[in-house]
């Protein structure tokens, strides 16, 4: 029996030496190496939020765009018509497209126009409107109300952004110097000498008066080169016109497109 206990003690004695090696070797295993440690995620970058850019009103353009055109309504007024006549088509109608400039533009585009055809501009919002615009290709014609009464007594007309002249106003050629009281037809025409229409023909140029002239720029010429007249607005041309130097025109006399008259400008008259 006491065999058997010291067997027992014996074999206690072994498995517990044991196990206490096995401790001790793992212990000195372990400790010698760096446990293996997950790595830490860098945090994300910064960005900065994004800020949308102001969306800026169509008219007036860039504030330091050159005005070459002036004309009697103001620089802010003309700055405003420039804008127009560049603009994208509008959708039949856009309304008050002043920007910064306080003037109020109201935009139109009538039906079968492709671009912006008309326009209107009160200067200082009183609810009238001092200028109408007819815009048509390579021109701008301005009907404007100096009193500001909607009585539109002036008409000026700008080609392919040049400056604005006045209708009726004679061209600074000294072939189109004309007397004071100069017939009316002979200084919407002849005020037309010089100048580059920016197309090679322009319709009606004297929209809204008794008489209807054609004003042409046949290709080679820098400038208009050529006008018809038609006096009664019957659809026959009374007059046609030459812009030489002296300009000289061939008369209808009976109005029937036989044009058995030649006269020459002198300067004062057809002679």
């Amino acid at each position: 029996m006491a065999l058997a206990g010291n067997m027992k003690l014996s074999t206690f004695l072994t498995l517990a030496g044991c196990t206490g090696a096995l401790g001790i070797a793992g212990f000195f295993l372990f400790e010698g190496e760096e446990p293996e440690l997950e790595p830490v995620p860098e945090p994300p970058e910064q960005v900065d939020p994004v800020v949308a850019e102001p969306v800026a009103d169509p008219i007036p353009p860039e504030a330091t765009k050159a005005d070459p055109k002036g004309g009697p309504w103001g620089s802010d007024a003309s700055i405003a018509i420039l804008s127009v006549s560049e603009l994208s088509p509008v959708s039949g109608k856009a309304k008050d497209l002043s920007g910064g400039l306080g003037i109020k533009v109201n935009v139109y585009r009538d039906e079968g126009q492709a671009e912006n055809n008309r326009a209107k501009l009160d200067l200082d919002r009183d609810e009238k409107w001092d200028i109408k615009l007819d815009i048509e290709l390579g021109r701008v014609v301005a009907h404007y109300a100096p009193q500001d009464d909607e009585a539109y007594t002036q008409t000026w007309m700008s080609m392919a952004g040049g400056p604005w002249v006045q209708e009726g106003a004679a061209s600074e050629s000294s072939a189109a110097t004309a007397a004071e009281g100069q017939d009316p037809v002979d200084a919407a025409l002849l005020s037309w000498i010089g100048k580059d229409l920016g197309t090679t023909k322009i319709k009606d140029v004297t929209k809204g008066k008794a008489f209807k002239i054609n004003v042409y720029q046949d290709a080679g010429n820098s400038t208009a080169n050529r006008a018809k007249i038609d006096l009664d607005r019957d659809d026959k041309w009374d007059i046609k016109v030459t812009f030489e130097e002296p300009p000289s025109r061939q008369v209808s006399p009976s109005d029937d497109e036989d044009y058995s008259l030649t006269q020459t400008w002198s300067g004062q008259a057809w002679e």
